[in-house]
């Protein structure tokens, strides 16, 4: 192995490893968050990052060439970011943090409570589907509207009904499995969370769906994590049978992305993109899954500053003013979305973007003092939020939040549009809950987030017991 190939491969070690060392000294109730969060991260950085260093593919911005000297700068402040981040969540893990400071939901339901507020939720929902349906004529038309003409800004916050919905579906449905409620009685839930989800692609976006599918995936991730720290490394048939069907669910995660992708290139262009009809197997997965946020990175790493300069705090402060409407901020930017702002960069007509990521933002912003800032804080949100939300194998709402919050609101860590996010699915989910509690009160949830639940079988008994 070549001297050049020997750091590229090191480099990729430095990025990652910091995650897998976190599991030896956080509690085991973090432990099922932290896998949510390295699923986060496989997906949109060391995937791609393992890619073009093992010469699998090239960069997805074309001609924009990346020299592997770019990606082994890049991978080294991932590397920083990763592990400061791991710090202080390890640091801050027993912090007590009241669900209620978050904007999380305070109570944990069952099956038969989350099931009524999820039906209710869902009448909701098609209620903000029909709203811009009826606006743009058609589902289809409302596709178009949102992404190629940024049509229905206006009807930005109603994609959040849906959301509301989808959560409080897969809350349902989870609640359901570990209850030991027949398949019958949680299929309608699952397809209404599916359902739910892809009327959010009406506003031109398929993340929610893979956010759903991927909510579905770490269930049984999550019980595997409990029942292998109990039985130390001993298996069992039925541990098999549970990875082959979280194999299956990934590749139905993969198969809707890129589904969903060629759906709307459809819509949008009347036939599939060149960035997957010319692309390899790889390639197509890759922008399929938005997983080039990495290429993106390390264009940045290499351009800034040496050609662009940092844009200081501007980032944050149009990222963060996106919670204000555009009638009380009049110079309001038309897209807040840093990855516009530095697409525009090279080309100045494109609407679309090239995200970077928490770890490029900070980059792109505040240089290394924005590594070592964002790294941080981005640990310290990750441990108050999953101190927050406790167990997540205990509660299934808890569980279905938790998807979005990492895959979305924290993705990547403390981002630029992390507030607006927050507000957007966390607090739909509460309004939500506080709109079809009055409607239709569930009959006494069980509790606190903070206390046990009751299990319905005995595997959930030992998850309960476990500390």
């Amino acid at each position: 192995m070549s001297e050049a190939a020997l750091v590229s491969v090191s480099m990729n070690l430095l990025a990652i490893l910091p995650m897998f060392i976190a599991f030896m000294f956080v509690q085991n109730r973090h432990r099922p968050f932290l896998v949510t969060i390295c699923g986060s991260y496989a997906v949109f950085y060391w995937m791609r990052s393992l890619m073009l260093t093992l010469g699998l593919d090239t960069s997805a911005l074309d001609p924009l060439a990346i020299d592997p000297r770019g990606i082994d700068g890049a991978n080294l402040r991932l590397a920083v970011w990763s592990s400061l981040a791991m710090l202080s969540f390890v640091a801050f893990q027993n912090v007590a943090v009241r669900p209620s400071v978050g904007g999380l939901p305070k109570r944990r339901y069952d099956f038969v409570q989350l099931r009524r507020l999820a039906l209710y939720a869902s009448i909701g929902a098609t209620m903000c589907f029909g709203v811009i349906v009826a606006k743009v004529g058609s589902p289809i038309a409302a596709i178009e509207a949102a992404k190629a003409e940024k049509a229905v800004a206006g009807l930005y916050l109603l994609q959040f009904g849906p959301v509301a919905a989808m959560v409080l579906c897969l809350a349902a449905a989870l609640a359901g499995k570990r209850e030991g409620h027949r398949l019958i009685l949680r299929m309608p839930f699952l397809v209404l969370g599916l359902l739910n989800a892809l009327y959010v692609f009406a506003w031109g976006s398929r993340r929610v769906v893979v956010i759903y599918l991927a909510g579905l995936m770490l269930e049984p991730v999550f019980t595997a994590v409990g029942n292998r720290r109990e039985r130390g490394a001993n298996s069992s048939p039925r541990d098999l049978r549970r990875w082959v069907g979280i194999a299956l669910i990934g590749v139905a995660v993969i198969g809707s992305a890129l589904g969903l992708r060629v759906a709307r290139d459809h819509v949008l262009q009347g036939r599939t993109s060149d960035a997957i009809a010319d692309a390899s197997p790889l390639r197509s997965v890759s922008v399929a899954m938005n997983a080039t946020v990495y290429d993106s990175y390390v264009l940045a790493v290499r351009d800034t500053p040496d050609t662009f300069e940092f844009s200081g705090s501007e980032l944050f402060i149009n990222g963060t003013g996106g919670v204000v409407p555009r009638a009380v901020w009049a110079d309001k930017p038309t897209n807040i979305a840093p990855g516009a702002a530095f697409r525009q960069q090279y080309e100045p007509e494109v609407k679309n973007g090239w995200p970077v990521g928490a770890v490029g933002e900070w980059w792109l912003s505040f240089g290394w003092f924005g590594i070592v800032l964002g790294g941080l804080l981005s640990g310290v949100c990750y441990a108050a939020v999953s101190q927050a939300l406790g167990d997540l194998r205990k509660n299934p709402l808890a569980h279905a939040l938790s998807v979005g919050i990492v895959f979305q609101v924290l993705e990547l860590g403390l981002n630029v549009q992390s507030l607006v996010r927050w507000i957007g699915w966390c607090g739909s989910v509460l309004v939500a809950l506080a709109i079809v509690s009055k409607l239709a009160p569930p009959a006494n949830p069980w509790g606190p987030a903070g206390t046990q639940s009751k299990p319905a079988n005995p595997e959930n008994k030992q998850l309960v017991h476990q500390s």
